[in-house]
């Protein structure tokens, strides 16, 4: 790819604060699945395409050793500078390069982040990296929902603006392989784990948190579709767009707070696919 739509000290910073974390029980999930058939040390997991770190910190507990690995420089700085875990280490590296000896794996995790490897030569680093019983694990979620207890009714017309946001403001910005991530929540042949006897989806994990207006606003901030729009416009007309957007959401909940005390719940629905290397 010519151009990171994640690069950038700026993005890597909003990435940090406004991504979604995964419920821990999605991770849980994943090391359920990998157990079902591995049941040898869990020495070595990477977590490819790991931005700023959201992931990568939960396998801690669970293995030796952890690899986040980034195209990104500015990502993976940040996560480096986050990182609380000695067993945590952060290295610049495409997904399709798994630096560890043939079998040696137990888990390649890939957080909303697959839609843009080069997904052939993915699977052929997993199938070499990964021992025998090894996993290869991507997720992803889908765009948040607003859920406003308050007046329900609004709901709706919430999702509806950030609907309008994504394929409106930003219809000619917004990569191929976002759709395929937000609107196709992988479901494309492309995804079917190649070397995996058979890849096994899973879209029971839905989060809630809760989160303000100005949060959503600012997550936005980070879709690639958003930064494409401007790198090709500038920064001052990509803050006018969010601040055209904040507006939208402000009018249709008619409240008195700001946009950064105006809370409600974010709901975020994900998606799994994961294969064993047997």
């Amino acid at each position: 790819m010519s151009h990171l739509y994640w690069e950038g000290a700026a993005i890597a910073a909003r990435y940090a604060k406004y991504r979604p974390i995964p419920p821990a029980g999605l991770i849980n999930r994943i090391l359920e699945f990998l157990k079902e058939k591995y049941t040898g040390p869990l020495n070595i997991a990477y977590d490819v395409g790991c931005g700023s770190g959201q992931s990568t910190q939960f396998f801690a507990p669970h293995f030796s050793r952890i690899v986040g690995t980034d195209l990104s420089p500015s990502q993976v700085e940040q996560a480096a500078e986050q990182n609380k875990y000695p067993n945590i280490f952060y290295k610049v590296s495409p997904a399709e390069t798994i630096p560890e000896k043939d079998c040696t794996v137990q888990l390649i995790s890939a957080s909303q982040a697959a839609h843009w490897f080069d997904l052939p030569k993915f699977y052929e680093e997993g199938r070499r990296a990964l021992c025998k019983g090894g996993v290869l694990c991507m997720y992803g979620y889908e765009l948040p929902k607003f859920v406003w207890p308050k007046d329900p009714s609004k709901e709706k017309l919430l999702n509806a603006a950030m609907m309008d946001f994504y394929n409106g403001d930003l219809a000619h910005y917004v990569l191929t392989p976002s759709k395929e991530l937000y609107l196709g929540r992988y479901t494309l042949e492309k995804f079917n784990i190649s070397f995996a006897p058979e890849t096994v989806r899973d879209e029971s994990f839905c989060h809630d948190v809760e989160s303000t207006v100005e949060d959503m606003v600012m997550y936005t901030a980070t879709w690639s579709g958003f930064n494409n729009f401007c790198k090709k416009n500038g920064d001052e007309a990509g803050l006018k767009l969010l601040e055209k957007y904040r507006n939208k959401l402000m009018e249709i909940l008619n409240v008195p707070t700001s946009p950064a005390e105006t809370y409600f719940t974010k709901r975020s629905s994900y998606f799994m696919l994961m294969g064993r290397n047997l």
